[in-house]
This record gives C-alpha cells, structure tokens and sequence, in this order.
C-alpha cells in the first residue's frame, strides 16, 4: 500500500486484515516493443486500507458539500490531505527547489490578496 492515508490505515489493519480485494487483469500489462514502462500488475493491487480511505476521502468531500463549504475546518482538513497526499508522491531534491516553491506560492498569494482588485476588476478577499 501506499499514500498518506491507506499506508497507516494498513499499519493498523496489520498484514493478515490488510488483503489485496482487486487486481488488475494481466493483459493491462503486455509490453510493447517502443514503452520502456516500469509498471507492474502488483502495483496497482486494491487492498482493504485504500478502499477505507477512499470511502473517508468521499465522506469528507460530501460533508463539505452538504455544509455548501461554510466549515472552514472541513475545507482546511481537505485542502491539507491533498497537499500532504501531493507532497508525498513528489520528491523535491534539494532545499532550494522547495524554497523555491515556496517563494513562488507566496508572490502568488500576494497578488491576489493585493493585486486582484487590479487585475480582475473586484478583490477575490
């Protein structure tokens, strides 16, 4: 398993409880003469950890469309487990690449805290 959800979901499950329920079929993975593809059919296993997840995922995304996204702490919650869930499947490299980022995140914060009046005619705050 992996992600930032199912990956201590399965630590809790433990091996025995955490089964693979689905994989794919073997002929998703016939090699073509030109793919240089690293893929296997053992990667795309669904176990039991990634389907509570989904289902902890899908209960949060309807609660926060039910309250119509008034529950600063469920949208925050959302915007967290994406960012984490993002962040873990993306390696930086380096500290300057992450500093990097974050520079760029903040000049585009502040444009539009400061600059969308100007740009699109109202403030978005």
């Amino acid at each position: 398993p992996g992600g930032v959800v199912p990956t201590p979901i399965s630590q809790v499950l433990g091996d025995e409880k955490d089964v693979v329920i689905w994989t794919p079929p073997a002929d998703w993975f016939e090699e073509e003469e030109n793919t240089s593809s690293s893929l296997d059919s053992d990667d795309l296993n669904v176990r039991v950890s990634d389907g509570i997840a989904l289902s902890l995922g899908v209960g949060l995304a309807i609660a926060d469309a039910l309250t119509q996204h008034q529950v600063p702490a469920l949208s925050n919650f959302s915007a967290i487990c994406v960012a984490a869930e993002l962040l873990a499947g993306v390696s930086l490299g380096s500290v300057q690449t992450a500093s990097a980022l974050l520079l760029g995140l903040l000049a585009y914060d502040v444009f539009w805290v400061f600059g969308s009046a100007k740009a699109v005619g109202e403030n978005v705050m």
